[in-house]
């Protein structure tokens, strides 16, 4: 598992228009790390607040050897809560992902064959 972290200060002073910091401590995925292809789709392009938003994570394994003990962690959106009792796998309801209601929403997947 990869893991970063960043700590530096920042100051807002009273008066200053708000502001969206991101820091890129991604790594770099242009290097070919893992096999695995994530993909996360919308059901819909607008919700309003209140509404149910469907959505769609894939998670592929796209090398050559099975990757073991791969889990997935998903980060919604400012704003947005997980609905308990709404996770599916395949269609089929499965238990609920650690992080209760968001927004970091932890799921093991298992060993991923090719």
């Amino acid at each position: 598992d990869l893991e970063w972290s960043y700590a530096g200060k920042f100051t807002l002073n009273n008066g200053d228009p708000a502001l969206n910091i991101d820091i890129p401590i991604d790594p770099d995925l242009t290097v070919p790390t893992s096999p695995l292809f994530v993909q996360k789709v919308a059901t819909n392009k607008n919700s309003e607040i209140g509404e149910f938003e469907e959505y769609t994570v894939t998670v592929a394994n796209r090398g050559t050897v099975d990757s073991k003990d791969v889990s997935i962690t998903d980060t919604l959106p400012r704003g947005f809560i997980y609905v308990q009792g709404s996770m599916r796998i395949d269609g089929t309801k499965v238990a609920d992902p650690l992080g209760g209601k968001g927004p970091y929403l932890k799921l093991g997947l298992g060993t991923l064959t090719p």
